[in-house]
């Protein structure tokens, strides 16, 4: 399911330190500007604007309305000639890993 898995564990880097978002831009081989960032914590969020990602700030209670801003987000980055891909945080119950979704419509060739 995932193109680039982004530990924590091994990298001992957590968000919202810069270079967890660099360390997931350069391993998809993308631009900031051309993803979406997206997480339910606020400090994580802003971490993403402070890299030049455009973010969603997740909300629990309202998933249909993140989801739906993500997908606008990706639609405009896409029409505007970007790569149109969504970055997604995703920490387990111990929070020390950091999981990176590579969600774009093209297919990944691995290396």
């Amino acid at each position: 399911m995932f193109d680039v898995i982004i530990d924590a564990t091994y990298t001992q880097i957590l968000k919202p330190d810069p270079r967890a978002y660099a360390l997931c831009l350069d391993a998809l081989k993308l631009k900031a500007a051309d993803c979406v960032f997206v997480d339910d914590q606020l400090k994580n969020v802003e971490g993403a604007i402070a890299c030049g990602i455009p973010t969603v700030h997740f909300d629990v209670t309202k998933p249909g309305i993140s989801y739906a801003e993500a997908l606008t987000l990706l639609v405009d980055a896409n029409l505007a000639g970007g790569a149109s891909r969504t970055i997604s945080s995703v920490s387990p119950p111990s929070g020390n890993s950091l999981r990176k979704r590579d969600v774009s419509r093209e297919p990944h060739t691995p290396k």
